[in-house]
């Protein structure tokens, strides 16, 4: 900041001394035009000030301009002072003029309020400069979006002329400002604008003075941001500088993170990514935890090696053993002649990612469980070990602690595999992700289908107020199904309502006829059996009925069992009776 002495060579001559008469006061002002005068005794402090205006008043009651003292009454004793050495700024808080004093308070000049004027115009043209050298285009708009400041980019890039391309015109920055704080949330809000040969990427800063809105601050980048445009967002400076936080934004230009709770999780996976610890990575469907094992994974030693990713539940039982870990040369009717290596094998010196990992069959749990304990395994088939280095990272949408007490899974293998234990929160529990997210997606699919669809405040709020029960996956979809199916440009709040009464008419309730009442036991095992009966007609699969009806698929067997079980001793019954 630039300090008073810096603003004004200020100069002593203009005060008065103890004894001065009103001639001298009047002469003084005349020629300086002041409204108050400082008093200086014989020690140079200032010890009082003349006001013009109760000189004036004094003056109406008529004196001997020639002769008389300064009288009393004209004196006001509480002075306006300044330090030589205080901001302008500070100067700019109180628009009266002041006494500068030394640090021993001794008086050395009179800095005024055009002084003050004066020295903030210099600042402001400092910074316009500045500002006039930065490749981004910085405009400032007021509440009711009137253009208060441009630098030269932004002021090159506004469209003044309908028929000049590469520009674009303010009615169109402005109409994209939200109106409503919680849509502005902690991250800026981003619009991608792709029109009249201009392509860029706007982003709006609230301005808060007091915490009451003032206007917005507008970030205007050109081509060159467009191309890095979808990074990494995230509300804390410290966290945005971190090293490994920059290289997470290279390395991942899609992802799109702005809660707090997910920026933990993101820091757990660089913590993870440091090591080579088995890593279990548990959540909700659809809420990324392949996204997590890829930071694990590439922000690691071993990024430059590849990443398996094995879905266990997409591979039938039957097959799932040889695609894990190969077969020998005959192993099976209808192997392949020279046997073939697994995905473990195939991992080697790199990571394997196994999704899912709740639907891995008993058998194989412990067979991965002895390659976790020696790094060797044995092919489908074959006699001979083989050694594989690899880095194994799990994930569940089931809670495997519970599995494991509910015997569906081993103890064993869990806490070999849960050495660092990352949970991903569902959509809900991280609200401040939803803008950023849609706003993703929005610009994603608008330029997959050379669209131009933009979301309301009243869309955004609805999202905000939404449940999300498929997490990012169902966010995803619906963005891109209202970008798709929506006719205006503009997607309000009714279309989000509209596509969600489809959703709920798709998922209408099976309807349920009491004729009499029987014992609850009894009426659940009858609903049950009748689930089960239902999804073995609809499904071929033990994994699609475990999917469908959200349970582990040793439940359905175990449960299926048990209905054949019941239905045999059903028919034999029969046959005796």
């Amino acid at each position: 900041m630039l300090s008073i002495d810096a603003i004004r060579n200020v100069k002593r001559v203009h005060h008065l001394k103890i004894g001065d008469t009103l001639k001298d006061v009047c002469d003084l002002i005349t020629k300086h035009s002041f409204q108050e005068v400082p008093i200086i005794d014989s020690r140079g402090h200032a010890t009082a000030t003349l006001d013009v205006f109760r000189l004036i008043r004094y003056l109406v009651r008529t004196a001997d301009k020639e002769n008389d003292m300064v009288p009393e009454c004209c004196v006001r004793h509480r002075l306006n002072t300044i330090d030589r050495e205080e901001s302008i700024h500070n100067a700019a808080y109180f628009p009266v003029d002041r006494f500068v004093l030394d640090s021993e308070d001794k008086y050395i000049g009179l800095l005024t309020r055009a002084d003050v004027i004066g020295g903030l115009i210099k600042e402001l043209e400092v910074y316009n400069y500045i500002f006039d050298q930065i490749e981004p285009g910085i405009g400032i708009l007021s509440k009711d979006e009137q253009l208060l400041y441009q630098n030269r980019k932004f002021e090159d890039t506004l469209q003044t002329d309908k028929k000049k391309t590469g520009t674009i015109p303010l009615k169109e920055i402005s109409s994209v400002i939200p109106q409503s704080a919680d849509v502005w949330g902690n991250v800026p809000v981003r619009y991608h604008y792709n029109k009249a040969g201009f392509k860029g990427i706007l982003e709006y800063f609230p301005i808060l003075i007091e915490k009451k809105y003032f206007g917005t601050l507008i970030i205007l980048y050109g081509d060159q941001k467009t191309q890095q445009s979808d990074v990494v967002t995230s509300p804390h400076p410290a966290f945005r500088e971190m090293k490994e936080w920059k290289e997470v934004r290279e390395a991942f230009p899609n992802i799109v993170i702005s809660d707090p709770k997910m920026e933990q999780v993101v820091r757990l996976a660089l913590k993870a990514a440091r090591i080579t610890s088995n890593v279990l990575i548990t959540g909700k469907t659809g809420v990324g935890k392949e996204i997590i094992a890829e930071i694990v994974h590439r922000m690691g030693s071993r990024a430059d090696r590849p990443l398996i990713k094995v879905n266990c539940a997409a591979i039938p039982e039957s097959l799932l053993e040889s695609e894990l870990f190969g077969y020998e040369k005959g192993a099976f009717t209808g192997a392949v002649e020279k046997g073939k290596i697994g995905l473990i094998e195939a991992a080697d010196q790199g990571s394997l990612f196994l999704d899912e990992i709740n639907s891995l069959p008993m058998n194989l749990q412990a067979k991965l469980l002895r390659f976790l304990q020696n790094q060797e395994f044995y092919k489908l088939g074959g006699t001979r070990p083989h050694k594989a280095d690899v880095r194994i990272i799990v994930a569940s949408n089931w809670e495997i602690k519970k599995l494991v007490d509910q015997g569906d899974f081993r103890e064993d293998l869990y806490y070999r595999l849960c050495v660092i234990p990352i949970h991903i929160p569902e959509l809900k529990k991280r609200p401040k992700d939803i803008i950023p997210l849609s706003m993703f997606f929005l610009q994603k699919y608008n330029e997959l289908y050379n669209l131009d669809k933009q979301l309301n405040d009243a869309a955004y709020n609805q999202l905000l107020g939404y449940d999300w029960p498929g997490n990012v996956r169902e966010l995803q979809h619906l963005i891109e199904q209202l970008v798709v199916l929506t006719d205006t440009d503009v997607i309000d709040s009714i279309h989000l309502l509209e596509d969600k009464k489809n959703d709920e008419n798709a998922k209408q309730k099976i309807e349920i006829n009491i004729l009499r009442l029987i014992p609850l036991k009894e009426a659940h095992e009858l609903l049950e059996q009748a689930i089960f009966k239902e999804a073995q007609k609809q499904f071929k699969s033990v994994r699609d009925i475990s999917k469908k009806l959200e349970v582990h698929h040793s439940t359905v067997v175990r449960k299926i069992n048990q209905l054949k079980k019941k239905q045999n001793n059903f028919q034999l019954m029969s046959k005796h009776m």
